[in-house]
């Protein structure tokens, strides 16, 4: 939710307020993008370097639809990270979620749509990172057994991706991924 964050500070709004943009079904433009990439990328381009930009933006562009290309971008981004997992051998079905992120139902629908997967939504989906750390501290004093420490969470809704909207986010990330190289060779020419 990093990006989101950015992105309400710029907007001198809430986050709860750009979360809302979300739920604007936005004009679907081809050749509008977004890399998220801030403070430089970890997984899978190992490139501090890096950073963010936007592409095909008009004079008409709102807010909204910036929004939502900040969705599409972070979606991507982790699509490709989804992909480096598939080749090296890992068979992801679904994915929890957890964080701010988890907030916005929209959010989660894009990010499932983009990787083609269920999200499943935990109960404390807000908390999840602070509650896994939690574990491990209660893990490393307690004598109860691992089981009962890290017993599953329990899912509050599974978003499953819409196939209609499938070709539309394929095509998308193919061209996104011309974006990387592409940028990483205008911001470090010598």
């Amino acid at each position: 939710a990093s990006c989101f964050n950015w992105l309400a500070e710029l907007f001198s709004t809430s986050l709860d307020d750009i979360f809302l943009d979300l739920n604007k079904p936005p004009d679907l433009k081809p050749g509008v993008y977004f890399l998220p990439y801030l403070s430089g990328e970890r997984t899978p381009h190992n490139n501090s370097q890096l950073r963010g930009v936007f592409t095909g933006l008009e004079h008409t562009t709102s807010r909204a639809e910036l929004t939502h290309t900040v969705a599409t971008g972070v979606a991507y981004a982790f699509r490709d990270c989804l992909e480096v997992l598939s080749q090296a051998g890992s068979d992801i079905e679904s994915m929890l979620v957890v964080g701010g992120g988890s907030r916005s139902r929209q959010w989660l629908q894009i990010l499932s749509n983009v990787m083609n997967k269920p999200l499943e939504l935990a109960q404390s989906a807000h908390s999840g990172a602070a509650f896994g750390a939690a574990r491990l501290a209660v893990a490393s004093v307690n004598e109860h057994s691992l089981e009962e420490i890290f017993e599953p969470v329990k899912i509050d809704a599974v978003i499953d991706p819409e196939a209609d909207f499938r070709a539309y986010y394929d095509d998308g990330w193919q061209q996104y991924r011309g974006l990387c190289p592409a940028v990483h060779e205008v911001l470090n020419h010598d």
